[in-house]
């Protein structure tokens, strides 16, 4: 048995920044950017109300393209800097507790 006693802060960044950055990629995909293609999405609502959003008109599938990258790179980040918090309160607790207990078992 072997105990899991640390976990590296940079590198619980980058796994939580892909994972966090492939999955909106994935959810992001079918709430953000195919309803932005069909006239759905955001900037489509927006550029009904051309008085209070006229940045808005006209963008439709540039602007769902915008949104849906820009997603992506923020949910990267915020992953990212939250993978951070947790491997650092891990490393707390585990100091405390003794950290996990992960049964290994070597290829042959």
């Amino acid at each position: 048995m072997y105990s899991l006693r640390r976990v590296a802060v940079g590198s619980a960044f980058k796994v939580m920044a892909v994972l966090s950055g492939l999955i909106f990629a994935v959810v992001g995909f079918f709430a953000v950017f195919l309803p932005g293609i069909f006239g759905f999405g955001i900037w489509s609502l927006m550029a009904d109300h051309p008085r209070r959003f006229p940045f808005a008109a006209g963008l439709g599938i540039f602007g769902s393209l915008l949104i849906y990258f820009l997603g992506i790179i923020l949910y990267a980040v915020i992953g990212g800097v939250v993978g951070v918090i947790y491997a650092a309160v891990y490393n707390l607790v585990a100091g405390i507790t003794g950290g996990l207990r992960v049964e290994l078992k070597e290829e042959e």
